[in-house]
């Protein structure tokens, strides 16, 4: 009288071991199944770190560009007013070479030349 009843709970109980190895099989593949998800969305979240930061350095790079482009641009045009002086002056030199010419020819002796330069120079 016992065995059919230790039989019935032996059953119920083969009948629970398999019930549970079946969802604990169940709750491991759906673990596997989260971690391979998370994994690729790690890849896919560094990836994109990678990619943000090669587009931030390309468009901080495009930024600097620009900024000296712009900057010498301006320094161009600040190099082309001092260099206005710099003409004037050249100008100024080849109208003494002419005047100095000038004056070589009307006075033939060499110490009326140095004599004119010097008043040149002073």
């Amino acid at each position: 009288e016992i065995f059919p009843i230790v039989n019935q709970v032996d059953a119920r109980l083969q009948n629970f071991e398999i019930q549970f190895l079946k969802e604990a099989a169940k709750i491991v593949g759906d673990f596997k199944s989260l971690a391979k998800e998370a994994d690729d969305s790690l890849a896919k979240h560094k990836a994109m770190e990678l990619d943000n930061e090669r587009l931030l350095k390309a468009v901080v790079s495009q930024e600097v560009m620009n900024i000296v482009q712009k900057e010498s641009v301006v320094d161009t045009s600040d190099l082309q007013t001092e260099l206005e002086p710099y003409k004037d002056m050249q100008q100024k030199i080849k109208q003494l070479q002419a005047q100095l010419g000038d004056l070589k020819g009307k006075c033939k002796d060499t110490s009326c030349v140095s004599d004119t330069q010097m008043q040149t120079w002073n």
